[in-house]
Protein backbone atom coordinates (compact mmCIF):
# COMPACT_ATOMS: atom_id res chain seq x y z
CA UNK A 1 0.00 0.00 0.00
CA UNK A 2 1.18 3.53 -0.77
CA UNK A 3 0.13 4.43 2.75
CA UNK A 4 2.95 2.43 4.28
CA UNK A 5 5.31 5.20 5.39
CA UNK A 6 8.07 2.75 6.31
CA UNK A 7 8.81 1.86 2.70
CA UNK A 8 11.76 3.83 1.22
CA UNK A 9 10.69 6.28 -1.49
CA UNK A 10 12.55 4.54 -4.32
CA UNK A 11 10.87 1.22 -3.56
CA UNK A 12 7.48 2.60 -2.67
CA UNK A 13 7.10 4.38 -5.97
CA UNK A 14 7.54 1.12 -7.86
CA UNK A 15 5.83 -1.20 -5.41
CA UNK A 16 3.01 -3.18 -7.07
CA UNK A 17 -0.43 -1.83 -6.35
CA UNK A 18 -3.31 -4.23 -5.75
CA UNK A 19 -4.13 -5.88 -9.06
CA UNK A 20 -1.48 -4.01 -11.02
CA UNK A 21 2.08 -4.10 -12.26
CA UNK A 22 4.21 -1.11 -11.19
CA UNK A 23 5.78 -0.89 -14.64
CA UNK A 24 2.59 -1.34 -16.57
CA UNK A 25 -1.18 -0.85 -16.42
CA UNK A 26 -0.76 2.36 -14.46
CA UNK A 27 -2.20 4.72 -17.04
CA UNK A 28 -5.08 5.58 -14.74
CA UNK A 29 -2.70 6.86 -12.04
CA UNK A 30 0.00 8.40 -14.23
CA UNK A 31 -0.54 12.14 -14.25
CA UNK A 32 -3.01 12.03 -11.35
CA UNK A 33 -0.58 12.11 -8.42
CA UNK A 34 0.15 15.32 -6.55
CA UNK A 35 3.24 16.15 -4.51
CA UNK A 36 2.62 18.09 -1.28
CA UNK A 37 5.52 19.54 0.70
CA UNK A 38 6.24 21.37 3.96
CA UNK A 39 3.65 19.29 5.77
CA UNK A 40 3.49 19.54 9.56
CA UNK A 41 5.03 16.43 11.11
CA UNK A 42 1.82 15.99 13.09
CA UNK A 43 -0.32 15.77 9.94
CA UNK A 44 -2.16 12.46 9.64
CA UNK A 45 -3.16 10.58 6.53
CA UNK A 46 -6.82 11.25 7.34
CA UNK A 47 -6.25 15.01 7.60
CA UNK A 48 -4.48 15.04 4.25
CA UNK A 49 -7.26 12.94 2.74
CA UNK A 50 -9.87 15.43 3.92
CA UNK A 51 -7.80 18.28 2.47
CA UNK A 52 -7.63 16.75 -1.01
CA UNK A 53 -11.13 15.26 -1.04
CA UNK A 54 -12.48 18.75 -1.62
CA UNK A 55 -11.16 18.45 -5.17
CA UNK A 56 -11.89 14.84 -6.06
CA UNK A 57 -11.60 11.19 -5.11
CA UNK A 58 -8.47 10.33 -3.13
CA UNK A 59 -7.22 6.89 -4.20
CA UNK A 60 -3.83 6.68 -2.49
CA UNK A 61 -1.72 8.58 0.03
CA UNK A 62 1.98 7.97 0.63
CA UNK A 63 3.81 9.76 3.45
CA UNK A 64 7.56 8.92 3.40
CA UNK A 65 9.33 8.48 6.72
CA UNK A 66 13.00 8.56 7.67
CA UNK A 67 14.33 5.00 7.45
CA UNK A 68 16.44 5.48 10.57
CA UNK A 69 14.10 7.37 12.90
CA UNK A 70 10.71 6.49 11.46
CA UNK A 71 9.73 10.17 11.66
CA UNK A 72 7.78 11.80 8.81
CA UNK A 73 9.86 13.59 6.20
CA UNK A 74 7.40 16.46 5.86
CA UNK A 75 6.09 15.71 2.37
CA UNK A 76 3.84 13.21 0.66
CA UNK A 77 2.16 12.00 -2.52
CA UNK A 78 -1.60 11.96 -3.09
CA UNK A 79 -3.17 10.13 -6.05
CA UNK A 80 -6.59 11.39 -7.10
CA UNK A 81 -9.24 9.94 -9.38
CA UNK A 82 -8.17 11.86 -12.48
CA UNK A 83 -5.58 14.27 -13.79
CA UNK A 84 -8.18 17.06 -13.81
CA UNK A 85 -8.81 16.54 -10.10
CA UNK A 86 -5.08 16.53 -9.38
CA UNK A 87 -4.54 19.79 -11.29
CA UNK A 88 -7.46 21.43 -9.50
CA UNK A 89 -6.07 20.35 -6.12
CA UNK A 90 -2.49 21.47 -6.75
CA UNK A 91 -3.65 24.81 -8.13
CA UNK A 92 -5.80 25.49 -5.08
CA UNK A 93 -3.47 24.11 -2.41
CA UNK A 94 -0.08 25.35 -3.57
CA UNK A 95 1.19 27.92 -1.04
CA UNK A 96 -1.96 27.57 1.06
CA UNK A 97 -2.19 27.28 4.85
CA UNK A 98 -2.62 23.82 6.40
CA UNK A 99 -2.44 23.18 10.14
CA UNK A 100 -0.50 26.39 10.65
CA UNK A 101 2.05 25.90 7.85
CA UNK A 102 2.32 27.08 4.25
CA UNK A 103 2.29 23.97 2.09
CA UNK A 104 3.46 23.53 -1.50
CA UNK A 105 1.79 21.29 -4.05
CA UNK A 106 2.49 20.42 -7.65
CA UNK A 107 2.25 17.53 -10.07
CA UNK A 108 4.34 14.50 -9.14
CA UNK A 109 6.36 13.14 -12.06
CA UNK A 110 5.65 9.40 -12.40
CA UNK A 111 8.54 6.94 -12.53
CA UNK A 112 8.10 3.83 -14.66
CA UNK A 113 11.36 2.18 -13.62
CA UNK A 114 13.14 1.76 -10.29
CA UNK A 115 15.40 4.71 -9.53
CA UNK A 116 19.02 3.96 -10.42
CA UNK A 117 22.07 5.65 -8.92
CA UNK A 118 23.19 7.13 -12.21
CA UNK A 119 19.71 8.60 -12.74
CA UNK A 120 19.86 10.27 -9.36
CA UNK A 121 23.31 11.68 -10.08
CA UNK A 122 22.14 13.43 -13.24
CA UNK A 123 19.31 15.10 -11.32
CA UNK A 124 21.37 16.17 -8.31
CA UNK A 125 21.92 19.87 -7.70
CA UNK A 126 24.59 21.63 -5.66
CA UNK A 127 23.04 24.31 -3.46
CA UNK A 128 25.35 26.72 -1.68
CA UNK A 129 25.05 29.80 0.54
CA UNK A 130 22.41 28.18 2.72
CA UNK A 131 22.09 29.43 6.27
CA UNK A 132 23.25 27.21 9.13
CA UNK A 133 19.65 27.18 10.39
CA UNK A 134 18.35 25.66 7.14
CA UNK A 135 17.13 22.07 7.55
CA UNK A 136 16.35 19.24 5.15
CA UNK A 137 12.68 20.05 5.60
CA UNK A 138 13.23 23.68 4.57
CA UNK A 139 15.07 22.60 1.41
CA UNK A 140 12.50 19.92 0.60
CA UNK A 141 9.67 22.46 0.82
CA UNK A 142 11.60 25.12 -1.10
CA UNK A 143 12.66 22.89 -4.01
CA UNK A 144 9.36 21.03 -3.95
CA UNK A 145 7.92 24.11 -5.62
CA UNK A 146 9.68 23.05 -8.84
CA UNK A 147 9.23 19.29 -8.71
CA UNK A 148 9.40 16.08 -6.74
CA UNK A 149 12.26 16.12 -4.22
CA UNK A 150 13.82 12.65 -3.93
CA UNK A 151 16.66 13.36 -1.51
CA UNK A 152 18.34 16.16 0.45
CA UNK A 153 21.85 15.90 1.90
CA UNK A 154 23.44 18.59 4.08
CA UNK A 155 27.14 17.82 4.78
CA UNK A 156 28.34 18.44 8.34
CA UNK A 157 31.75 19.46 9.61
CA UNK A 158 33.41 16.27 10.91
CA UNK A 159 34.92 18.09 13.89
CA UNK A 160 32.12 20.38 15.06
CA UNK A 161 29.06 18.65 13.62
CA UNK A 162 27.85 22.00 12.27
CA UNK A 163 26.42 22.37 8.74
CA UNK A 164 29.01 23.40 6.15
CA UNK A 165 26.75 25.89 4.38
CA UNK A 166 25.90 23.88 1.29
CA UNK A 167 23.79 20.88 0.33
CA UNK A 168 22.87 18.47 -2.46
CA UNK A 169 19.25 18.28 -3.57
CA UNK A 170 18.04 15.50 -5.87
CA UNK A 171 14.83 15.97 -7.83
CA UNK A 172 13.00 14.20 -10.62
CA UNK A 173 14.50 15.27 -13.96
CA UNK A 174 11.90 17.87 -14.94
CA UNK A 175 11.99 19.38 -11.47
CA UNK A 176 15.79 19.53 -11.46
CA UNK A 177 15.81 21.45 -14.72
CA UNK A 178 13.28 23.97 -13.40
CA UNK A 179 15.08 24.34 -10.07
CA UNK A 180 18.42 24.90 -11.80
CA UNK A 181 16.91 27.68 -13.89
CA UNK A 182 14.55 29.30 -11.38
CA UNK A 183 16.04 28.30 -8.03
CA UNK A 184 19.40 29.94 -8.62
CA UNK A 185 19.16 33.33 -6.96
CA UNK A 186 16.03 32.43 -4.98
CA UNK A 187 15.85 33.30 -1.29
CA UNK A 188 15.54 30.89 1.63
CA UNK A 189 15.79 31.84 5.30
CA UNK A 190 17.25 35.25 4.42
CA UNK A 191 19.99 33.91 2.13
CA UNK A 192 20.25 34.07 -1.67
CA UNK A 193 20.85 30.52 -2.90
CA UNK A 194 23.37 29.54 -5.54
CA UNK A 195 22.16 26.48 -7.47
CA UNK A 196 24.39 24.62 -9.92
CA UNK A 197 25.29 21.18 -11.24
CA UNK A 198 27.77 19.44 -8.90
CA UNK A 199 31.25 18.65 -10.15
CA UNK A 200 32.07 15.00 -10.94
CA UNK A 201 33.26 13.06 -7.89
CA UNK A 202 36.92 13.77 -7.17
CA UNK A 203 37.10 16.89 -9.32
CA UNK A 204 38.02 20.11 -7.53
CA UNK A 205 36.64 23.52 -8.43
CA UNK A 206 39.08 25.87 -10.24
CA UNK A 207 39.01 28.16 -7.20
CA UNK A 208 40.22 25.38 -4.92
CA UNK A 209 42.91 24.32 -7.39
CA UNK A 210 44.23 27.89 -7.63
CA UNK A 211 44.24 28.21 -3.86
CA UNK A 212 46.28 25.02 -3.57
CA UNK A 213 48.88 26.07 -6.15
CA UNK A 214 49.42 29.52 -4.67
CA UNK A 215 50.33 28.21 -1.21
Amino acid sequence: SFSDGNVPLEKARTKPSPGGNPNGNRSEEDGATAYVGNLPYSATEEQIRELFEAYGTVKRIFLPTDKNTGNPKGFGFVTLGSREEMLAATKALDQSSFLGRIIYSNESVPKRQPLRKRDVATNKLYVSNISFQTTKEHLTAHFGHWGTVLDVYIPLDRDTGDPRGFSFVTLAKEGAEKALEEGNGSELNGRTLSVSIPLPKGQKSPRRERRRTTK
